[in-house]
């Protein structure tokens, strides 16, 4: 790669030498193949030149399922205040070329405060759920809102909404970190899901579901929530029990594939992939490996995110998560960073469009050239966001 590579996953394209200006306000004035003819009009404009040889450009990414401030256990809480906490990781994400994340379920509305400080400064997005609806001794209910009865359940929503909550998350089942739940089990039936599904709506909000066990995943699927986090397909006993009748309605119905690659996923040792590659049904990697490729063969949106928070899953290296859904998982290049980037924003409803002239600057510069190795984004060297640099190792001046 002599040039630049300007990289659009949502139409699976790439530029060779490509041609990036950007005008003083911090908007898009073009995007395109270099020609002297265009670089030469815009050095006659005032144009700084600013040599992106070797580097890859693309759209900064979306984690769509964080913890910014989790306590699951009582007694567990890390050192510093929960704003500190939050704006640590968040903080963290930038580096790693992320610029929206979408807090999936902390104590109260501990982060709204952040919330707001990021509309106001216009510079990140950040998407909170507050409480995650849970039922007593299911996941998350050291930090969630324990309801069960359809009434309470809607009454909850409202609570959640006048709150501030961004989207509503329910735990359809246990999770693996409250050890007194069941991963496996539905906590709610598709009755009390649908009426969070529409009581929600009476906000504006969508639902956003923690399922592992295929019971709950299917009450989500009919009663339509819009995303299933983590979507593991545990029988009710032991094994999986994945049923690809629900991929299809899935994706008939448009909910997304929230796919959770956690920093334990990522510790593959080469001899594990290898033979995860050549087929060997080794847990969990050959179950997702499957999951995900069958997902998108039947159309299903699909989200790569980290759930990072948790205790062992730090914020930091997201190229990890990116590399294993690509080495381990086999996904290609464009379909991992689509779910990172177009995917993940249609889910939240963020109308971006790359590169297109006139809108504000919004990109990540890495060395090197991520489609023959998406480990590359492990090297980030400038975020723009909404036109601004926010960062910017090098030198923290505005890109021209």
């Amino acid at each position: 790669m002599s040039g630049m590579l300007l990289i659009d996953p949502d139409r699976a394209s790439a530029v060779e030498d490509a041609l990036l200006a950007i005008d003083r306000s911090g908007r898009i004035a073009y995007a395109g193949k270099a020609r002297d003819d265009i670089r030469r009009q815009f050095e006659r404009r005032g144009y700084e030149r600013r040599s992106l040889a070797g580097h890859s450009v693309l759209p900064p990414l979306i984690d769509a399922h964080v913890h910014l401030d989790l306590n699951l256990e009582p007694g567990s809480q890390r050192p510093g205040s929960a704003g500190d906490r939050a704006l640590d990781n968040l903080r963290t994400a930038l580096a790693d070329g992320i610029t929206t994340l979408r807090d999936c379920g902390a104590a109260d509305f501990a982060l709204n405060v952040l919330k707001d400080r990021c509309r106001r400064d216009q510079k990140t997005d950040l998407f909170i759920s507050g409480p995650p609806l849970t039922t007593q001794g299911g996941h998350m209910h050291n930090v969630g809102w324990c309801v069960q009865e359809v009434g309470a359940l809607r009454a909850a929503v409202d609570r959640l909404a006048a709150g501030g909550a961004d989207f509503v998350k329910i735990c359809a089942t246990g999770g693996m970190l409250t050890r007194e739940s069941n991963p496996r089990g539905a906590q709610y039936s598709t009755g009390q899901l649908r009426a969070v599904v529409e009581q929600a709506a009476q906000h504006g909000l969508k639902v956003t579901a923690h399922a592992h066990g295929a019971a709950g995943i299917r009450n989500c699927i009919a009663a339509g929530v819009h995303s299933i986090e983590h979507c593991s397909f545990l029988g009710a006993i032991d094994g999986r029990d994945l049923d690809e009748t629900l991929l299809a309605e899935m994706a008939r119905r448009g909910i997304f594939l929230g796919g959770t690659i956690t920093r334990s996923k990522c510790d593959v040792d080469p001899e594990t992939v290898r033979r995860v590659v050549d087929g060997e049904p080794i847990e969990p990697f050959w179950f997702f490996r499957h999951l995900y490729r069958r997902a998108l063969a039947a159309g299903v949106e699909l989200i790569i995110s980290s759930d990072a928070g948790f205790p062992g899953n730090d914020f930091g290296h997201f190229y990890k998560r990116l590399k294993t859904a690509v080495d381990v998982y086999g996904l290609t290049v464009m379909d991992t960073l689509k779910a990172v980037t177009a995917t993940a924003a249609r889910m939240l409803g963020l109308a971006r469009q790359n590169f297109r002239p006139g809108q504000a600057a919004d990109l990540v510069v890495v060395a090197g050239d991520v489609r023959g190795d998406i480990g590359a984004l492990a090297h980030v060297k400038l975020v723009v966001s909404k036109g601004q640099a926010v960062y910017d190792p090098a030198s923290g001046s505005v890109m021209n």
